[in-house]
């Protein structure tokens, strides 16, 4: 299973909206989140449950 959240603004607040998805959707340890952040990049984050999460953001752009 697998969300995906678009939006726009700090990652901090794509986080927060995240952390709400996986409450909400009662995510999995293996479940995979995927974040618009500015139209641009991927910010691939894995829920590891609701009070610890692993965020990794992407800097390089596609071309």
């Amino acid at each position: 299973m697998k969300s995906i959240i678009t939006g726009k603004g700090r990652l901090s607040y794509l986080c927060y909206e995240m952390m709400n998805a996986i409450h909400k959707e009662s995510l999995r340890i293996e479940d995979e989140i995927k974040l618009n952040f500015h139209g641009e990049n991927n910010v691939n984050i894995t829920s590891s449950g609701i009070q610890k999460v692993l965020c990794n953001y992407n800097e390089n752009k596609r071309s």
